[in-house]
């Protein structure tokens, strides 16, 4: 009789799903949706602000749910590794990919998202070198998790001379909320400021949720992440009255201040 000298490791997917439904007692359907959220408490603006030691928040809310520790971990090392040789990593899209892509979710929303190097490939002929403004908006009206934001922060990790003349201001929008949620994340990680609207695009509404990324690294330069949740009344507001142009101009305040210290 031959033995597996090794136990094979559970997908990301399979373990959420594990989590989900043996310890949470929800669907399997709920499984990335539960680990998202944990992550965005994480990082949320709210006591990134407030709390003295950064990483003592993070940890705290690390010890609230043992179960995700190990994957929220895993997240930020793979990206980490990938950043290292010049590459994001979409994490949640690949594991929203494995959980939703067969089980109807894609056709139901009309969601398929982009392959990767299909997306770096969009990215790059996209990719204007002679911008002559300093900070340049990056839009993507239907992001999903966010993977054509990312084919762009492909093309500035390896093209750094030219990268590195200007800033870069990413927006995105969507109908579905946990694909907001994911670009938010992935933009977050990329160390990428901006904003992430839900909202419908064709109908040109405001959003119901917003969600703003990396505030806290403006006006100065910072190693903390974050990402600030509004909702409701108050996204409708923000939006009516020029949110998306006021982040951009305060980043361009921020920018000109660096510059005369």
């Amino acid at each position: 009789m031959v033995r597996l000298s090794k136990v094979i490791k559970k997908s990301v997917a399979d373990r959420l799903i594990d989590i989900a439904v043996q310890k949470k007692g929800s669907s399997p359907d709920s499984a990335l949706a539960l680990f998202i959220d944990y992550c965005l408490k994480a990082f949320d603006v709210s006591h990134t602000l407030k709390t003295d030691d950064y990483l003592s928040w993070v940890e705290s809310v690390v010890k609230t749910d043992e179960d995700y520790k190990d994957i929220m971990i895993e997240w930020l090392t793979k990206v980490n590794e990938s950043l290292a040789n010049n590459k994001p990593y979409d994490f949640f899209g690949t594991t929203y990919e494995e959980l939703f892509q067969s089980r109807g979710k894609a056709t139901t929303l009309g969601q398929f998202f982009t392959p990767i190097n299909v997306a770096q490939l969009m990215a790059s002929l996209s990719y204007d070198l002679d911008v002559a403004e300093e900070i340049v908006r990056v839009y993507d009206c239907c992001s999903g998790s966010g993977r054509l934001l990312l084919g762009h922060v492909y093309m500035r990790l390896n093209d750094k001379e030219t990268a590195n003349k200007h800033k870069y201001f990413y927006v995105a929008d969507d109908i579905d909320l946990i694909s907001c949620k994911m670009s938010a994340l992935n933009l977050m990680v990329h160390s990428c400021y901006g904003c992430v609207c839900c909202r419908d695009v064709l109908l040109n509404d405001a959003p119901h949720t917003v969600y703003l990324v990396n505030e806290v690294q403006v006006p100065y330069q910072s190693m903390v992440m974050s990402v600030r949740c509004i909702t409701g009344d108050e996204a409708a507001s923000w939006w009516n009255n020029g949110g998306i142009y006021k982040m951009e101009q305060a980043y361009n305040l921020a920018l000109s201040k660096r510059n005369e210290i």
